[in-house]
C-alpha cells in the first residue's frame, strides 16, 4: 500500500483511495457534490491542509440533497482548515423551523 502525497491542488471526487493519504498543503474535497471518498489506509491533514465539504440538506452522505463524507478505514491525524459549503438548502438543526429538541 503506498501514500498519496498532496502537496498542491486539489484531490476531489469519490470512490477509494487504496493506501494512505498525506495532505501537507492540497485541498481534499470529498464527492461529487455531494459524494463520499473512502480512504483505505491512513488520513494525514497537516496543518496547511483544507478539507472542503459540501452541506447541501440533510439526505445523508453520498446521496442528492446530502452532505458530503470522508470515510477513513485506518487512522486519522486532523490539523488545518475545514472549509463547509451549506450553499444549498442546509439550515442548522437548531435554528430551522422543522427542529424539535427534546430533553
Amino acid at each position: 500500500m503506498g501514500t498519496l502525497n498532496a502537496a498542491a491542488g486539489v484531490v476531489s471526487g469519490s470512490g477509494t483511495i487504496n493506501g494512505n493519504v498525506d495532505n501537507s498543503s492540497a485541498t481534499i474535497a470529498p464527492g461529487n457534490s455531494p459524494g463520499i471518498l473512502t480512504v483505505n489506509g491512513n488520513f494525514n491533514n497537516g496543518a496547511s491542509g483544507t478539507i472542503a465539504m459540501e452541506i447541501e440538506g440533510t439526505a445523508g452522505a453520498g446521496k442528492a440533497d446530502g452532505h458530503d463524507q470522508l470515510q477513513v478505514i485506518g487512522n486519522s491525524t486532523l490539523a488545518g482548515t475545514l472549509d463547509i459549503d451549506s450553499d444549498g438548502s442546509y439550515a442548522d438543526p437548531t435554528t430551522r423551523a422543522d427542529a424539535t429538541i427534546s430533553p
